[in-house]
């Protein structure tokens, strides 16, 4: 993932939420895309992985039970996909396949609300 802004305090949350360009259809939410710097243990590589921890910036027409604001956790791995390179099958890589939408210079995700497993109060 690129380096793009974190959010990181409800002042900029509802910047980006008042700012959101369209509206969202059907089950759809928008979410940030905060992360987190990591290492590899055994390469030492350096790299981001998402957190699990986001927020909603916008809900589609059909999404009853989350709004603007919310933080919430998301399963990661649904918006990963484990793909093989087409000229040698043994090589694998992940490819993130979540819509992106930039607002302000925040990266949001695009996502089914199914992902969405728990909201915090």
């Amino acid at each position: 993932m690129e380096d793009k802004l974190q959010v990181n305090n409800k002042e900029e949350l509802q910047a980006i939420i008042d700012a959101y360009p369209t509206r969202l259809r059907r089950g759809l939410v928008a979410i940030t895309t905060n992360t987190v710097d990591v290492e590899d243990e055994e390469t030492f590589e350096k790299g981001k992985t998402l957190l699990s921890e986001q927020y909603i910036v916008a809900v589609g027409d059909l999404v009853k039970d989350l709004q603007p604001g919310d933080k919430v956790d998301v399963n990661v791995d649904a918006m990963f996909t484990v793909k093989r390179y087409a000229n040698n099958s043994d090589e694998t890589f992940v490819e993130f396949n979540a819509k992106t939408k930039e607002v302000n210079g925040y990266e949001l995700a695009i996502v089914d609300e199914r992902i969405i497993e728990q909201i915090y109060k």
